[in-house]
């Protein structure tokens, strides 16, 4: 019921009604597992189940492990330029709340790596304290002859630390190809490196490293140098309420980093993982994780491909008829919903990096291949691209979601911040004056009236705050029996969800494009029928993704 002091009969009849809320909560893309190939869907699969995690984290997981081997085996062929490569390095960046499961996923899916990476550093270590116990009874001048075989740190993978760290590293003759892996998301969007300046010069070497372009260290003091050939993955979980203002900001995604990104951010399992008795006996992994390990170790023990400064030299994977009219076909369904009117146009910077990154994950598809089944060549076929693309419309899909349901202006912002002021002590504030709250808000809102008053209008606005009487009243809590629920974050009447077809559509594709090979005027007809997410409105209030 209304809180205290409000005559239920007084009211206006459109006072009554539920609170509008802020967020539309937006069902979560499913996730096909079909969208890996064979071996690394099984493993996918098998991980979700074994740790009880959402399959989309246990498939990202395994797509960074993948991808993270894959990007010093081969680059990608730039769709634009068949004789030009480009890195097929992925950013990927899952959000889920703590207690998800996300290292869990991440140590399954990258064990081999992780294992034989350990074996290394220690190895060199070890090496280096001999080098060091022999340097102890030789003239200084000649330390340095003894320390040069020592050679670089093996390490690959970065898990605590700045992007500082690696360009150093990079600079000093560290491993080509490296991975910045970390759960703790919130620390690169939200810590010091991401604020002011400092954002704007970390979002320019990363970009740089994603481009291909490498990386130049300039400094006054020591630390100056540059290295071209060097590859970057990055592989970020965060809690999507840590992260969720960091994304909203403009730089980000006006800078272009945030579009390298593929996304996914899948329902939790809380409260329906719970363990049988099957699950508490001891019985090993299951044979498609092992089956994994198996071809991953292959791949990371694969020699390195480099030229004389140590930098990566490497191959480009072509691609087969099919894959490249696949591609066409999907780029220009993309392209289409970019138009001002298009479903894409409100993230079309995320959408106009579609092409690109099917291209790059095609790739990695296409190395993983090459180990898994014995391909004899570093060709992208017409199922690499195809699983491409559903993957990369999964994260399109995920982004639009994401943005859709939580883009809120400078004042909603400021209204939902007064609103979550209020609810955290209800009673309290269940019945003041404008000026009261003035006087007792945060100092935000608090020294600027104007932002103040317009917060307020916003909430009376949403039927969050009733003003009746000289006073404000505070909605809620309200009795089931009163029909009324207010939530911050609802679900619309209809369930909103974003019915998956890329399945359908990309598999569609694939025939399309292998006829379209004898049959060009076919394929365009083909491609036509083909969409992506649409929104239809039913009512003022109802919404559907299709």
């Amino acid at each position: 019921m209304l809180r205290e002091a409000i005559d239920l009969n007084a009211l206006p009849t459109h006072q009554l009604e539920a609170p509008e809320p802020f967020e539309h909560n937006f069902a979560p893309t499913p996730w096909l597992s079909d969208c890996l190939p064979e071996g690394m869907a099984g493993a996918a699969t098998a991980i979700a189940k074994q740790v009880k995690a959402p399959a989309a984290l246990a498939g990202f997981a395994v797509l960074h492990a993948v991808g993270h081997v894959a990007q010093r085996i081969a680059n990608a062929r730039r769709p634009h330029d068949p004789e030009s490569g480009m890195p097929c390095s992925l950013f990927l960046l899952s959000l889920a709340d703590s207690g998800d499961r996300k290292s869990e996923c991440y140590r399954l899916a990258s064990k081999p790596i992780i294992d034989a990476e350990r074996k290394a550093r220690q190895g060199h270590e070890q090496h280096r304290q001999r080098l060091e116990a022999e340097c102890a009874g030789k003239p200084a001048k000649e330390h340095a002859g003894i320390l040069a075989d020592l050679g670089a740190d093996p390490r690959t993978i970065y898990t605590e630390a700045t992007i500082e760290k690696i360009t150093q590293d990079c600079c000093n003759g560290s491993r080509p190809a490296l991975s910045w892996s970390s759960d703790e998301g919130a620390q690169f969007f939200g810590g010091h490196s991401m604020k002011g300046d400092n954002a704007t010069a970390l979002m320019g070497v990363l970009t740089k490293l994603y481009d291909g372009s490498g990386i130049e260290r300039s400094r006054i003091s020591s630390g100056s140098g540059f290295r071209y050939g060097v590859r970057l993955s990055f592989f970020l979980s965060a809690q999507p309420s840590v992260v969720k203002s960091a994304l909203s900001d403009e730089l980000l995604r006006s800078q272009g980093l945030l579009a390298r990104f593929l996304l996914s951010v899948p329902a939790s399992l809380k409260g329906s993982r719970f363990m049988s008795v099957e699950d508490m006996a001891p019985h090993g992994h299951l044979p498609e994780v092992a089956s994994y390990w198996r071809t991953l170790e292959r791949m990371n023990n694969s020699p390195w491909q480099t030229n004389e400064f140590g930098d990566l030299d490497l191959p480009i994977a072509a691609w087969s008829v099919e894959a490249t009219e696949i591609w066409r076909l999907q780029f220009n369904q993309v392209e289409a919903e970019l138009s001002p009117c298009g479903e894409l146009a409100g993230i079309s910077a995320f959408a106009a990096r579609c092409g690109e990154n099917a291209a790059r994950v095609a790739t990695v598809f296409a190395v993983w291949g090459m180990f898994h089944t014995g391909r004899a060549d570093r060709v992208v076929t017409a199922d690499d691209m195809r699983r491409a693309w559903e993957l990369v419309w999964y994260s399109i899909n995920e982004w639009l979601r994401y943005y859709q349901g939580s883009a809120l202006s400078a004042v909603e912002r400021d209204a939902k911040a007064l609103l979550e002021f209020l609810q955290r002590e209800p009673a309290k504030w269940a019945r003041f004056t404008r000026n009261e709250l003035g006087q007792r808000v945060n100092s935000v809102l608090r020294k600027d009236a104007e932002r103040r008053r317009l917060a307020i209008a916003e909430l009376v606005d949403r039927r969050w705050l009733v003003e009746h009487g000289g006073h404000l009243h505070l909605v809620g809590p309200v009795e089931p029996e009163a029909g009324i629920l207010p939530t911050a974050v609802a679900v619309p009447a209809v369930s909103a969800v974003l019915v998956d077809k890329q399945a359908e559509r990309t598999a569609n594709t694939a025939e399309t494009a292998t006829a379209s090979c004898n049959a060009q005027a076919d394929a365009e007809i083909q491609c036509a029928n083909h969409h992506t997410a649409k929104h239809v409105d039913l009512d003022a209030d109802d919404e559907v993704w299709i």
